[in-house]
């Protein structure tokens, strides 16, 4: 074995570990250390109608990872008012995250903790429980009607083209669809499931994962059989890998 063989290898062996530890890094805590959660046998979460209620940026797993829930990360030191609902209406919270780590718009941050109910959770399909989150006002304060959305991520994700699902709450109007920026539009197929309480609807589309933060500027369309009224969003989408 060359003598410069062991010194490489780590090296290689430090660098690895250190580029692991500062994706790791990448932490979200509870305001005030308060998760304000709630799960209800009788199903009765409130959800308004016509509202894109979850995203996830990546391929969906077998089951809900409680322990395991990553945001988008922000581009700037915001506290992110963060909320979840079952599709069966038993499970919701509404809790504001403050980063701990440096807001730079880059992979995802890690909800530290997500919930204090993880048993109850760990019975959920992955795509059975809607997450995203909204930027607070000045105040710090949660409101609704806010335009930007933080999608959940996988903590796999790479830079390239990644599945983003929606899900969609809409009051039980009879469609529902998106349009993306480059003006394609894309279905919303309604849940199979005995109860769906907390949104009734997902879609499916595209996001491109590039090195560097971006947006998706996509419309949600609802049809109550009389006429369509779009919502306009923007998607953040994380950055991966090194910045140029």
């Amino acid at each position: 074995m060359s003598p410069l063989l062991p010194g490489l290898l780590l090296i290689l062996a430090s660098y690895s570990a250190s580029a692991q530890k500062a994706s790791l890094a990448r932490v979200a805590e509870p305001v005030d250390g308060h998760i304000n959660e709630h799960f209800d046998s009788s199903g009765s979460a409130d959800v308004g109608g016509g509202l894109i209620i979850g995203a996830l940026l990546g391929q969906v797993a077998e089951a809900f990872p409680p322990d395991q829930i990553w945001i988008a990360t922000p581009s700037e030191r915001i506290v992110l008012c963060l909320q979840a609902v079952s599709r069966d209406g038993r499970y919701s919270t509404r809790t504001r995250y403050s980063l701990t780590s440096d807001a730079d718009g880059m992979e995802g941050a890690r909800l530290s903790p997500f919930t204090h109910l993880s048993e109850k959770l760990k019975q959920y399909a992955d795509d059975d429980v809607a997450v995203i989150a909204t930027a607070a006002d000045d105040r710090n304060q949660c409101r609704s009607g806010e335009m930007r959305l933080f999608p959940r991520v996988q903590p796999d994700l790479t830079v390239g083209e990644a599945d983003l699902l929606l899900q969609v709450n809409i009051a039980g109007r009879s469609a529902a669809w998106i349009v993306t920026e480059d003006g394609s539009r894309t279905d919303c197929m309604r849940v199979t499931a005995d109860q769906a309480i907390g949104f009734e609807m997902t879609c499916r589309v595209k996001a491109r994962i590039g090195t560097t933060p971006s947006t998706l500027h996509l419309a949600l369309w609802v049809d109550d059989g009389l006429q369509a009224e779009p919502t306009s969003h923007l998607m953040v989408i994380p950055g991966y890998g090194s910045p140029k």
